[in-house]
């Protein structure tokens, strides 16, 4: 009996810590893509001649460069990675 109750235990916190996992690539995809979608806008507005856009750009880009390796750290296998990117372009399909 004691032994089922410590596996279940086991399988709730795998279960949990499973969920958190997907939580936590989701709110960084969708960190991700919101800098994204603001690179897209900033870059219509740089081609239209605005100056200042191409300067928020830049400062966007390195941005975006740190939130990259940072996540690459952060979710170094190939399953980790192949899930983020999936989701950032599905929350990236988002940008007005």
């Amino acid at each position: 009996m004691k032994k089922i109750k410590i596996l279940l235990f086991v399988a709730g916190v795998l279960v949990l810590g499973a969920c958190s996992k997907e939580d936590s690539i989701k709110k960084d995809a969708r960190e991700f893509a919101e800098l994204t979608c603001e690179s897209i806008k900033l870059m219509g507005k740089a081609m239209a001649g605005d100056m200042d856009a191409q300067s928020k750009m830049d400062e966007l880009s390195d941005r975006m460069e740190r939130k990259s390796e940072e996540l690459d750290k952060k979710y170094p296998s190939p399953e980790e990675k192949q899930k983020l990117g999936e989701m950032i372009l599905t929350e990236t399909g988002n940008c007005e």
